[in-house]
């Protein structure tokens, strides 16, 4: 089982891959995966969601809406790519 440490910041829905420096396509990693969700409001962390199962483009909606939203200043993301030979870090 792999993980994938993302840092989100809410300026762009567009991850990158930190190695590489290039955009990085998530509906490439298939169908759904299971995120621990942690968003931290101006430094401060207020909620915790633990083990959602969402699809890829729910992820991406997830993201659209929120990212509008002035509080959220970053989103920490913890993904176990299971069967997927995967080690990435992302950056939106």
């Amino acid at each position: 089982t792999m993980t994938t440490s993302a840092k989100l910041n809410f300026r762009s829905c567009q991850p990158k891959d930190f190695l590489t420096n290039r955009t990085v396509n998530l509906f490439q990693y298939r169908a759904r995966l299971i995120v621990n969700i942690l968003i931290a409001f101006e430094n401060t962390i207020r909620m915790l969601a633990d083990r959602i199962k969402l699809s890829t483009d729910a992820l991406i909606v997830f993201f659209e809406r929120n990212k509008s939203l002035g509080k959220i200043k970053t989103l920490g993301l913890s993904i176990p790519w299971y069967g997927i030979p995967l080690e990435k870090h992302f950056e939106w």
